[in-house]
């Protein structure tokens, strides 16, 4: 597994990021990069209006969300499709005013991204490989002695 380090910012508290492509499913084309912080007290995903607004996210409907503090507020929801290295996933994303991107637990599980909190990194498994030939010795080689 690849170890990411997370980034801390003077004076706040450090924060796990990761990139993932988020790109409208009705038309993949319209796609960008999106620095989240990977959140595994957050369900779904969460992403800036202004990044909903440029992939030309077609609102599905709006929920109440509950903020980290307790508080309440009214989103816009949709569909995405989000990439990770090789894997995809539609996703019910949520966004508003004033969001700053966040990946919750439960997509980041299908994604592959891994937690480790004590160390507040990314385990992110590496690309799968495949073995073409390979040769297996059990015990020594005789030598052949000289007469």
């Amino acid at each position: 597994m690849q170890n990411v380090k997370g980034e801390a910012k003077k004076g706040k508290a450090k924060y796990i990021h990761v990139n993932v492509t988020v790109a409208n499913p009705l038309n993949p084309s319209l796609r960008e990069k999106v620095r989240f912080i990977a959140d595994t007290g957050a369900v779904g995903c969460v992403i800036t209006e202004d990044t909903a607004k440029r992939l030309k996210l077609q609102s599905r409907g709006s929920l109440v969300a509950v903020m980290a503090d307790g508080s309440e507020k009214t989103v816009d929801t949709s569909f995405a499709l989000l990439k990770f290295d090789d894997k995809e996933v539609y996703a019910w994303i949520a966004y508003g005013k004033g969001f700053e991107p966040l990946l919750g637990l439960d997509v980041m599980e299908i994604l592959g991204i891994h937690v480790d909190v004590p160390s507040k990194s990314l385990l992110i498994p590496l690309k799968r490989f495949s073995i073409k030939n390979f040769t297996v010795t059990f015990g020594w080689k005789k030598r052949r002695g000289r007469g």
